[in-house]
Formats: C-alpha cells, structure tokens, sequence
C-alpha cells in the first residue's frame, strides 16, 4: 500500500515539473506581446469593442465617472462594466494549451470567439480573442490577434471560465433601469388599473413640491400628503428583469395589442416623458398555486412595454412597490393592488 502511494506521489511530481519545463520552454520561445492579454491600468481604458460570430456588435465609451454608453445611445450597466474591466486587468495564463490540441481549438475559436478591442486613451492597445472553456470548467481559452497561439487564461482565485463576462449583445449591456429618478424630479404620474379601474389615480407635483392627488375614477378622496411623497421615492429604483428574446416579433405585436395590466404615464420636470404597460405572462404548463389549482399567469413576472419599443420581463417583486392604488394613500390607508 504504502509502494502505491510513494509510486502515485513520484508521478505526480514528475507530471508537475514536466508542465512547469513544457511551460518555461514555450514560454521563451513565443514572443512576450502573443502571450501578454492583461491591461493593468484600467483608469485609461475609455473604449471597448466587442464583436461575436453572429453579427452582434458592442461599443462601450466612458462619458465619466461611472457613465458608460453603449452604442453611443444608451446607458450601460456599470456593474457589467466594472466586472469586465476587472477581467480585464487581472487575465493570467492558467497553462499553456498541448500543440495537440491546437487545430480543434483554433477551429472553435474561428466558430464561436468573441473579438476584443481595447483602447486608452483613444489609442487601441490590444485586440484578442475569447473562446469557450476548457475541460473542467475553470479556465478559458483566448488568443492574441496575429497570434497562432491560444492560451488557457484564468483570474487567479476565481472558479469559473471568463467568457460571459465578455458580452457582445449590446441589449445585455444596457442599463436596466426603468425608472431612476428621486420624488421631486417627478411632475407627474399617472397610474391606470385596467384590471380594477377604481384604483387608478393621477399625481402632480407643484413647483413648491405641493402635492395634488386624484382618483380617476372615483369620488375624491382624503389623501395624506405625506405618504405620497414618500410614495414618489421608490422609483428612484424600479428595474427589468430581462429583455424578451424568445418570442417572434409578430407574438410580442399580438401582446401589445392586447389591454395591458397597467398603465404607467411618467413627466419629469426636465420634460423627459415615459410610457409603461404591463402584460400577463402565461403559465408554464401543468403549473399550480400552492393550494395545487391551475395556473393561467405566471405569479412572479409580467412582460412591459417600455415607451411601446423595448419588451422586457418584469418581477412583480419589484412592481409591488410602485402598485399601490387609491387606498393606499388615503389616511391610515395600507393596501397593495393585486392584479391576479
């Protein structure tokens, strides 16, 4: 037993020092700029591109602190970006690939490899390729442009392959926020409930941030003025979940045509004006509640309509926050609309 274990050992001593020669070896012999991937000085990025094999195409350019726009229109989401910068900065060589192996993984690169550009300062530094994973999960396979060498690349510390951090979709880049504005930023919000008309109701702010509230479709009521305001503070932070890709044109069309949840009317004093409606998702097959009854809607996420041309997924987890209907804001008044 013990012949065994010492045998295992001496083989597994020899397999490392073997890779650490192969490794020294071949790194003398590639050149340093084909081998070197990480940018270290992530302050001076202000450009990336991303391209994939699909026709996707990403450009993100810094504006300013934290202020990244992607396709030269729209917001990005900075936790994305952040993410990716720290990818990029910190990329190591996990091994070197076996030359074996070179054809097959030169021929998945060629198939699904996401392009690179980086620029700083307005100058492009480094442009390389990010492939799939390797074996067991954990390491990427990347090459330098003009390179015929492709490593297996790693954050050290991190268990993962790095190749979704690389987004060439510029949809997965955007900024999710649909709302993000503080209560006095708002000149008026107009909620309508289709589901329970009486519900509905309109909010305006004066210019001395006095409150005017009104029922659309009952007897005035008597509000707390208060409680509106505070109201108005969640939409500093109402986001979607995910854009709606599965579906064709033709089916999201047929939904929008349909008489939506909600309706959502938002004027900002600075004249930005946003229109939300809400849809329901069907159940997934076969799905019931807890007390074992078919489902018809899904319970946990509705589609929305963003200014009638984004169509995304929403949580009613984060709607319940700004669903509140009349009631809600009569004194004493703590009610939440439900819509199924």
């Amino acid at each position: 037993m013990k012949k065994n274990t010492k045998g295992i050992i001496v083989v597994l001593v020899l397999t490392v020092v073997a890779a650490f020669l192969i490794y020294k070896q071949r790194k003398s012999t590639i050149k340093e700029e084909l081998r070197d991937f990480a940018v270290k000085d992530t302050a001076k990025i202000d450009k990336l591109f991303l391209a994939d094999k699909k026709g996707n195409k990403s450009l993100l350019e810094r504006r300013g602190p934290a202020h990244w726009v992607v396709n030269g229109k729209l917001k990005a989401r900075q936790d994305a970006i952040n993410t990716l910068l720290t990818t990029i900065s910190n990329l190591s060589i996990k091994y070197p690939l076996a030359k074996a192996a070179f054809n097959n993984i030169l021929k998945q690169m060629a198939a699904i490899s996401v392009k690179v550009e980086i620029y700083q300062e307005g100058d492009l530094e480094k442009v390389y390729y990010v492939g799939g994973q390797d074996m067991d999960g954990t390491g990427t396979y990347m090459m330098i442009e003009n390179s015929s060498t492709p490593f297996i690349m790693e954050i050290p510390g991190f268990q993962g392959y790095l190749t979704p951090r690389y987004i060439s979709d510029p949809v997965d880049w955007r900024d999710k926020h649909i709302f993000n504005f503080r209560g006095n930023e708002i000149e008026e919000l107009k909620m309508v409930y289709n589901v329970l008309p009486e519900a509905s109701f309109q909010i305006k702010l004066n210019k001395d941030y006095s409150v005017n509230f009104k029922p659309l479709n009952i007897s005035p009521v008597s509000f707390d003025t208060a409680t509106v305001k505070e109201y108005l503070t969640v939409f500093t932070n109402v986001v979607y979940d995910t854009y709606v890709k599965e579906l064709k044109k033709t089916t999201v069309d047929s939904i929008k045509k349909t008489k939506p949840f909600h309706e959502i009317y938002l004027k900002t004093k600075t004249g930005q004006q946003y229109a939300i409606k809400t849809f329901p998702v069907k159940a997934k097959e076969g799905a019931t509640d807890k007390d074992g009854n078919p489902l018809a809607f899904d319970l946990d996420f509705m589609y929305a309509s963003l200014n009638d041309t984004d169509f995304v997924y929403v949580q009613y987890y984060t709607f319940d926050q700004i669903l509140k209907p009349v009631q809600y804001f009569k004194v004493g008044g703590d009610v939440m609309l439900k819509s199924q």
